[in-house]
């Protein structure tokens, strides 16, 4: 297996991480967490295929990060608001003057999210490696904007960040619904349902008596 940028880090010593607990966000079974296995490390991760896959490499993992984390590392998503969010949930999870470290790719805009917090953080030099790159800095207040919990959408919907279309109903969503039979009845799945539009629209058919939503 080739060297993580994290592993890269530490090996060099350009990163050391205090004692005490650690928190992964976002995560998942293929990402190289070799470099914290003998470490006292919590995986945070509210999708179950992800949960599953860490839990059977023998990582603690809960869906909620613990307070308290000397040093939290977050796994970089690819939605913008969902990046901040991750970073606001890293920051409000820590302990005082704990390290987030943040390790993310190129093409899910490492880039940006190093830029921004370069603006409120005193970020150390960047460990590059492998087309991304791992940067890490002390906590301080989560910057205005960057909490990204759930809120109204366009269209009203509550939404997290994210999601798929957090931001208003998508056309095509928005297509299908339009096309939706008016006599649907008894069971019916929605396959991917997302934040629920599509759900809502079928629960208009008063014919319909159970509804599975699959995501």
């Amino acid at each position: 297996m080739a060297t993580s940028r994290l592993q890269l880090a530490l090996d060099t010593g350009a990163l050391i991480l205090p004692e005490g607990p650690i928190t992964v966000l976002g995560a998942g079974p293929s990402h190289d967490l070799s470099a914290l296995r003998d470490l006292p490390v919590t995986c945070v991760t509210r999708f179950r295929p992800d949960h599953d896959g860490l839990q059977a490499q023998g990582m603690r993992v809960a869906e909620e990060a613990p307070k308290g984390a000397v040093a939290s590392l977050v796994v970089l998503p690819r939605a913008r608001a969902a990046q901040r969010a991750a970073l606001a949930a890293a920051i409000d999870a820590s302990a005082p003057g704990g390290l987030i470290l943040v390790d993310g790719q190129k093409t899910d805009g490492v880039e940006p999210i190093l830029k921004l917090a370069r603006a409120h953080f005193d970020v150390a030099d960047p460990v590059t490696k492998a087309h991304g790159r791992l940067f890490w800095f002390s906590t301080g207040p989560v910057p205005d904007g960057w909490t990204g919990g759930m809120a109204p959408n366009a269209d009203g919907w509550i939404t997290a960040p994210g999601v798929f279309s957090a931001d208003g109903v998508d056309p095509g969503s928005a297509a299908l619904a339009a096309a939706l039979r008016t006599d649907l009845k008894g069971r019916v799945a929605d396959l991917g349902a997302g934040w629920g539009y599509l759900a809502a629209e079928v629960l208009k058919r008063k014919n319909v008596t159970h509804l599975d939503l699959v995501e």
